[in-house]
């Protein structure tokens, strides 16, 4: 009986250390990729991100939130959100605006599944809230 209960805790103990391993870990502006947690669905997808701003300072604090916040509002164009899998990161500038797009993939309401990229645009300034532009 008691090693039935040991050996049951130590699945337990194995399985909650993997998942805690999986984490989402944000992209530095000069990171290729970077890892993105979707808890609900229990993966983890490797993202790709681009950087294209040569003259702007984004502070780190400021460049983290703008990410979370682009891809999570990204999430939330899907009818299905637990289908969302983002596939890229990129931000740039666009004549005076500062821009961060998210493309990504998931099923509509009918599960068939798209591809879609969300266009947000932000300031350099404040919390770093974001703004949707449009999502194609």
């Amino acid at each position: 009986m008691k090693k039935n209960q040991l050996y049951f805790i130590a699945v337990l103990f194995l399985a909650f250390s993997f998942n805690c391993l999986s984490q989402t870990v944000l992209p530095t502006k000069e990171s290729k990729k970077f890892t993105w947690e979707e808890s609900k669905q229990g993966k983890t997808f490797d993202v790709s991100f681009k950087y294209a701003l040569k003259e702007v300072e984004i502070p780190s604090e400021r460049f983290n939130s703008i990410v979370m916040r682009a891809i999570i509002n990204s999430k939330y164009q899907l009818k299905n959100t637990l289908s969302f899998r983002p596939i890229e990161v990129m931000i740039y500038s666009n004549k005076d605006e500062l821009n961060i797009s998210v493309e990504y993939s998931g099923k509509n309401s009918f599960g068939a599944e798209s591809l879609s990229r969300s266009y947000f645009t932000f300031k350099n300034e404040g919390d770093g809230s974001i703004q949707l532009i449009g999502t194609f």
